[in-house]
């Protein structure tokens, strides 16, 4: 990425014993790094993001946007835009759910997490997704 490429706010949202932590995204690999906090750190419309960003909006088998979406905008729609928004997002998901290794499930979506509210590492991830990407924040899954 060169200098012409305008800073964005994207998540990846890493999987952690006992919760999701958050970092901005920048295309490479961060592998045991954490990333400087930028509280200044900006959210952008849409239609400003980079095409190569985009799919990380989008809904999956466990990151259920459409079902979530309502909940996410009343949540966090009132909070302001930016990275203070996302660590809310991220510190309600590790508030909201209880780490329970014996109730781990290898088909627990987001939403069942959140009305479950339990899960285990990836399901701490899958709901802050979950609601980052029905505010249209791109956000990404990064495992290992």
């Amino acid at each position: 990425m060169g200098p012409h490429v305008r800073r964005h706010l994207v998540v990846g949202v890493l999987r952690r014993h006992r919760g999701a932590e958050h970092a901005p995204y920048d295309g490479g690999a961060h592998v045991g790094q954490v990333d400087e906090v930028d509280e200044a750190a900006p959210e952008w419309p849409v239609e400003a993001l980079p095409d190569d960003v985009l799919t990380f909006l989008t809904g999956s088998r466990y990151v259920e946007t459409d079902l979530i979406s309502q909940e996410a905008w009343d949540l966090f729609g009132g909070v302001a835009p930016g990275w203070g928004r996302v660590q809310h997002i991220v510190d309600y998901a590790n508030a909201r759910l209880t780490f329970d290794y014996q109730q781990a499930s290898a088909t627990r979506t987001a939403t069942e997490a959140n009305a479950g509210r339990v899960g285990v590492c990836r399901d701490f991830a899958h709901l802050a997704l979950a609601f980052l990407r029905a505010l249209n924040i791109p956000a990404r899954y990064v495992n290992g």
